[in-house]
């Protein structure tokens, strides 16, 4: 299961302690996971209405969130919503 590291991520601050971060991954292999400190849940925006998503969950103490059953190549979308202050210079990177 190998690890995907970012190829972009933004991130918004919803000004009542949440933060929203959404991160672009590619896929490697047919299940992959993205590590996400801190992330309090996390979810994957549809790519096409007339594709079947991969399956994905959140698992661990340092929150991984695991991506099962998609196509190697495809880009996709992860958000994610975090609580209290980020700060992704010091190794809380997703």
């Amino acid at each position: 299961m190998p690890k995907l590291f970012p190829s972009r991520q933004e991130f918004v601050d919803l000004r009542n302690g949440e933060q929203v971060v959404v991160t672009k991954v590619t896929i490697v292999s047919s299940a992959d996971f993205v590590s996400i400190p801190t992330a309090l849940d996390a979810s994957i925006l549809q790519s096409a209405k007339a594709t079947a998503d991969p399956t994905f969950y959140l698992t661990g103490r340092d929150t991984v969130f695991n991506i099962d059953g998609a196509t190697v190549g495809d880009e996709l979308i992860v958000t994610s919503r975090h609580t209290g202050m980020l700060n992704f210079d010091k190794g809380d990177s997703a």
